[in-house]
Order: C-alpha cells, then sequence, then structure tokens
C-alpha cells in the first residue's frame, strides 16, 4: 500500500473486517516500487496506486476509485482569490514536496509535466498531514488530496486554488496475475461494490 491508500483504505477495511471476521489483513504503507515487489514476488495480496497504473507482466490492476486533489496555499496568499492559475503563475511559488515515492509527488509532477522545469521545493516532508501544517504556516504551496485537507480548508487554515492541469487521480487495486487468493478476492470484489455503489 502506498501513501495515498492509507487514508482511502479505512472504510474499505472495515466493511471487508464486517463480512469476513476470520480473515486477519495485514495492511503496510510503502512506495510504489515495495508494492510492486511485493505482488510480483507473492509476497503481498493486493497492493492500492494512486495515479499512474502499474505496469508489467505479472501484475494486474483495475481502477477502484477517483482521487480529488487540490493544491492549497496559505490564507493571504498573492495567488487566491484569482477564478484559476497558471503553470506561469506557479512557476515562482514555493512548494512543500511529498517524500519521493509517494503518489501525490508523482500526480503533481505530472501535472506539470507540460509545463517546463518543476519549481524548486523548499522542502519535502514526509506525511501529508505535516505538509498542510506547513502549507498553513505560510512556508509554501503543495498538491494534496482532498479528503487530507478537508478540515483544514473548512476552517480556512489553508486556501484551495483552482488549477486547470490538476485532474482527479485513479486510485488502483493491483494483483499478482498469476495468483489471487480467495480473501484478496474477496476483498477486490468488495472494493468493486463499493466503487459501483
Amino acid at each position: 500500500m502506498n501513501c495515498s491508500a492509507s487514508r482511502r483504505s479505512p472504510p474499505l477495511l472495515t466493511a471487508f473486517h464486517a463480512r469476513h471476521p476470520q480473515v486477519r489483513l495485514t495492511v503496510q504503507p510503502a512506495g510504489r516500487a515495495d508494492v510492486r515487489r511485493g505482488l510480483q514476488e507473492a509476497e503481498s495480496d493486493l497492493g492500492l496506486f494512486l495515479g499512474e497504473v502499474p505496469r508489467g507482466l505479472d501484475v494486474a490492476c483495475e481502477e477502484v476509485a477517483r482521487e480529488p486533489l487540490c493544491l492549497v496555499a496559505p490564507p493571504g496568499h498573492a495567488l487566491t482569490g484569482r477564478p484559476s492559475v497558471t503553470a506561469r503563475e506557479l512557476a515562482s511559488c514555493a512548494f512543500i514536496s511529498t517524500q519521493a515515492g509517494c503518489a501525490y509527488r508523482d500526480v503533481f509532477e505530472s501535472a506539470w509535466a507540460e509545463a517546463g522545469p518543476l519549481p524548486q521545493a523548499v522542502a519535502e516532508v514526509g506525511s501529508v498531514a505535516a505538509v498542510a501544517r506547513c502549507v498553513a504556516s505560510g512556508m509554501g504551496l503543495a498538491v494534496l488530496p482532498e479528503v487530507a485537507v478537508g478540515d483544514e480548508l473548512a476552517r480556512g487554515d489553508v486556501v484551495a486554488l483552482r488549477w486547470e492541469a490538476l485532474r482527479p487521480a485513479g486510485v488502483w487495486m493491483a494483483w499478482n496475475a498469476q495468483r489471487l487468493s480467495p480473501a484478496a478476492a474477496a476483498f477486490l470484489r468488495l472494493a468493486r461494490e463499493l466503487r459501483d455503489a
């Protein structure tokens, strides 16, 4: 499971446990490369990825959700109050980045891909919550999942900026194409149910 999954998985885990209390779940946050390796080497039954689709001969995947993202700024930032912002306007802004390998960082870099060189990150922070606190304190801007900053937005600690290049990211469940345990198959069925509800 990567850093995106820590926000999305609790309702799914709770629903699965209610249906299958005899199955013991082990959830471990990990970067993309570690999740993919765990699937390919049959050390993990399932993995969740945000954004880019996992590729490989032994890895199958399916989109199970869409993750709304937002560009957040501290209150009073020069770009707040505009109907939308452009990459050109953002190029000179300070950004706070999540750690290398985190899906939110990958999504930000993909959104920026056609705009030119990435803006300089003034800090690389290991947790989404800490990034949000750094933005609230005025350190810079960041791209974060809406679900992670909902409380901060409601309190006015951070402000969302509209950036057209930033789109919701796919949440992909992946598994070893050669082996899907009965418990993992049941988990995948439940994820599909919740997606289609």
